[in-house]
């Protein structure tokens, strides 16, 4: 339960870390703050080469600058359609993050990327979000199935990260097994807020290149943490 006392002290920590497959790739973080709300976008474009970067790089422009309003499904079907006009051969899969800085009410919508985690009380819980809904530019605009926005709330200690599936991906065999996202919520059980990305980025690199996948990889962190005294 979230009491005055708890909102008077929540700050909030935005952390992340990205790695292209090549020298450029599709992943990227969009995010916006004003003096209510944080949003943060995380994308993946289909493809790890100069064309998905260059998609990224356009459909990012438009997205950055929706970030500044209300994201709602009209606002998702919008870019969805702009994507169309942009590259119809690629489609981004994403993970959005809303929060009222004020009170921790929040919302999580996600489609095609691996599920968000909402880690509870210092990383001691965890909650899956399951991705629904339709990546964005897959098909046309009135064929296109929104994702579901879901309402959370998060007090001090508790986190949400996103990643992409270059992240998940891995292949651990001659029959490319992906470890999944067991893997991640094992290596983020007991860390600290505000070190997830540094932990998944140390468990990722610590395979071997040869047992990675070549995709881009993106992590991102959204921290409830206790506001730093005036």
């Amino acid at each position: 339960m979230i009491t005055q006392q708890h909102v008077n002290k929540l700050a909030w920590s935005v952390d992340s870390w990205e790695q292209p497959a090549a020298d450029t790739g599709g992943d990227f973080i969009v995010w916006s703050r004003s003096a209510r709300t944080l949003r943060v976008f995380l994308g993946d474009v289909t493809g790890h080469d100069h064309e998905a970067a260059a998609t990224a790089r356009r459909i990012r422009r438009i997205i950055e600058a929706g970030l500044e309003g209300e994201v709602d499904e009209a606002t998702l079907r919008k870019w969805s359609a702009a994507l169309r006009i942009i590259d119809d051969d690629r489609f981004l899969a994403f993970s959005y993050v809303e929060i009222d800085v004020a009170t921790g009410c929040g919302t999580i919508a996600a489609a095609g990327n691996p599920a968000p985690i909402v880690a509870r009380d210092h990383f001691g819980a965890f909650e899956s979000v399951t991705p629904d809904g339709m990546p964005l530019g897959l098909v046309d605009a009135d064929e296109w199935v929104p994702p579901t926005f879901r309402k959370i709330k998060l007090s001090i200690g508790d986190s949400i990260v996103c990643f992409t599936d270059g992240m998940t991906d891995i292949r651990l065999d001659d029959m490319q097994s992906s470890s999944g996202t067991a893997r991640v919520l094992a290596a983020l059980q007991g860390t600290a807020p505000q070190t997830a990305v540094k932990t998944l980025r140390r468990n990722y690199t610590a395979f071997p290149a040869s047992e990675q996948q070549h995709d881009d990889v993106t992590v991102l962190s959204v921290d409830a943490v206790l506001k730093r005294a005036a």
